[in-house]
């Protein structure tokens, strides 16, 4: 019979799997990577503004008194547009 020796030696088995688990580490840091830019994109992206804090331009009480005028106007607006139609709803019917 003739002298049959292993196919692979235990050397080369160590050999071959340092050099897969380089390649598995290597794959592993660019997929890391990879994933680090993209969250950075995304980040960047969504992040939000901070508000700056506007400066006070008016006090309380002028800022009420607009408040008051803007009130009254468009209350008066509103009776005389109701008195309006309350004239034309009269000359449609009786007139």
């Amino acid at each position: 019979m003739s002298d049959k020796g292993p196919l692979i030696t235990r050397s080369k088995l160590r050999e071959m799997k340092r050099e897969e688990e380089a390649a598995n580490r290597k794959r592993d840091e660019a997929l890391q990577k990879e994933y680090e830019e993209k969250e950075q994109a995304i980040v960047k992206r969504f992040k939000k503004e901070k508000k700056q804090v506007e400066t006070v331009r008016g006090s309380r009480a002028a800022t009420s008194s607009k408040i008051r005028q803007r009130s009254s106007f468009l209350t008066k607006a509103i009776i005389v547009v109701s008195i309006l139609l309350i004239i034309v709803f009269y000359f449609i019917f009786f007139g």
